[in-house]
């Protein structure tokens, strides 16, 4: 007899309607720069690299990454550093160091010993 069907080695993914495709959204406390970041930053890697338990960091990581030298905290928002973010910036921008800089202390401690 003949066998018909698939063979049983084959799989289908199943993907239920409204169950979205694994990847964290951004929490609607973030501003729309930094929801633009953390989209970025979560779309260019594997849709299993970040889990809910690394929406923290990913929310801190994007805060900063927008922040311009002028920026300061909107009332309510103080919990999220835009200020001191800022005067970080500003402080490395006059230094001449990269606002990408992996270690910008470290960067900035440095400039001003070499002055």
């Amino acid at each position: 007899m003949a066998r018909t069907g698939r063979q049983p080695y084959d799989t289908t993914d199943v993907t239920f309607y409204g169950a979205g495709n694994g990847r964290l959204r951004p929490p609607a406390t973030l501003g729309e720069a930094e929801k633009r970041a953390f989209v970025d930053l979560v779309t260019t890697t594997p849709a299993g690299q970040f889990t809910a338990a690394d929406l923290p960091l990913l929310c801190a990581w994007a805060a900063p990454c927008m922040v311009e030298p002028d920026d300061s905290d909107e009332p309510g928002q103080e919990h999220r550093s835009i200020g001191k973010s800022a005067a970080l910036l500003r402080q490395m921008l006059a230094c001449g160091v990269s606002r990408w800089h992996p270690d910008p202390v470290g960067a900035i401690e440095a400039a001003e010993a070499a002055r």
